[in-house]
């Protein structure tokens, strides 16, 4: 007698394969067992099992519990243009033996210029303060992401013993994912191709500044959402533009904001979704995530749901008509330190990382290592919105 395992693939029931054990094995139960604050992280299926027709059962348990979280380290919405502040977020990563994605969130694509001639940058996140994106001076992101790379290096090299203190040991590396996000509401939104354009060329200029240091690279990054963006195409064209520029990797931290409505001509599913659709379709997600060359998730995972939801991304993606790449996760972010890590408020960097895992490695086709993990918080310290508050101290 052999077990049999059906889990729903959104779409349809899948046969999960499942050990057989001495001649016959039967499953009688599954369960699951909360870790810290009703996160589940463990799975438990109960059975029996003998070695022959003719022997005695006996009890069969096994279990998959999710492992330990990778090493982790701590981004940042920023909200200040002040150079000190970044040179002391670098110091402080490399304090913390950080290794793996920073993400530094300037917020929104924003065109600051009165004329035809764009001035792009963003504004910054909760301060509103108006970021550029280049334009020669010492509080431009390009200059301000540099401080960050050299309070980084210093802390290695005990170059600034006054302004950061010597670490010990060789350099982790980080790569240093230098975003804005696909918002669109307000004056002076400027998701577009030649937004793009001008990013990409910002990350080249971080490049050459930093070619120098050990350990530091510069990648880009959008924080995507479809409540940004309800009609999607501004998105695709920002990432397009970005990915035809020759850049190797930008990383898509953002979210889906509902369940991931369906793909054009797929079928409605027998089991509706519990909850609202997203405003985008699956394979939009998909292809702001992973379809569009150069593209990389590193998804927002705050809720339970939010797992579950990229999961459907992800088994979509394997059944999809024509070419496609793999959907391969870089990690997870989460947002403890920005909303205060008190119930009820989102998870714990573990807990995310973990409740990711299980939702992907529970299912065979999707198993994914999702090696980083990074929690933002507001640069100025403050709350929810990153309300003024007190400078970052590293």
């Amino acid at each position: 007698m052999q077990t049999l395992l059906l889990r729903w693939n959104e779409r349809s029931w899948d046969v999960i394969p499942s050990p057989q054990v001495g001649e016959s094995s039967e499953l009688h139960s599954i369960a699951s067992e909360s870790g810290s604050r009703d996160v589940v992280d463990t799975n438990a299926a109960v059975g029996r099992t003998r070695a022959s027709a003719a022997g005695s059962w006996a009890t069969l348990t096994e279990h998959i519990t999710a492992p330990s979280y990778p090493g982790n380290t701590i981004s940042y919405y920023e909200t200040s243009l002040i150079p000190n502040d970044y040179y002391n977020q670098g110091c402080a990563a490399a304090r913390r033996k950080q290794a793996g994605i920073v993400v530094l969130d300037f917020g929104q694509p924003t065109n600051w210029s009165a004329t035809s001639i764009p001035q792009f940058g963003t504004r910054l996140v909760g301060s509103q303060l108006h970021a550029y994106i280049s334009n020669g001076t010492s509080t431009d992101i390009r200059h301000l992401v540099d401080q960050f790379a050299k309070g980084y290096d210093a802390a290695y090299t005990g170059a600034n013993p006054t302004k950061c203190t010597l670490v010990a040991g060789p350099r982790q590396g980080i790569e240093v994912v230098i975003a804005t996000s696909n918002d669109t509401s307000g004056n002076n939104n400027a998701l577009t191709s030649d937004h793009a354009v001008a990013w990409a060329a910002m990350i080249d200029g971080v490049r050459a500044d930093t070619f120098g240091i050990q350990g530091i690279l510069a990648q880009a990054g959008i924080d995507a959402e479809p409540n940004y963006d309800l009609g999607y195409t501004s998105t695709a064209n920002w990432v397009n533009s970005y990915s035809q520029n020759g850049h190797t990797l930008c990383y898509n931290f953002g979210s889906t904001d509902g369940y991931p409505n369906l793909a054009q001509g797929e079928p409605t599913p027998v089991v509706p979704n519990p909850y609202g659709y997203s405003a985008w379709r699956v394979d939009q997600l998909y292809d702001i995530a992973t379809g569009i060359m150069g593209q990389r998730p590193l998804p927002q995972i705050y809720r339970p749901k939010m797992a579950r939801d990229w999961y459907r991304v992800q088994s979509w993606s394997q059944t999809r008509p024509g070419p496609s790449y793999a959907m391969t996760f870089a990690g997870i972010m989460s947002e403890c330190r920005s909303s205060g890590c008190q119930p009820p408020a989102d998870f714990r960097q573990e807990q995310a990382w973990q409740v990711f895992w299980l939702e992907f490695n529970a299912d065979p086709n999707t198993q994914q290592a999702a090696p980083n993990s990074t929690d933002i918080q507001c640069s100025n310290g403050g709350g929810v919105g990153c309300a003024p508050n007190s400078d970052i101290t590293p």
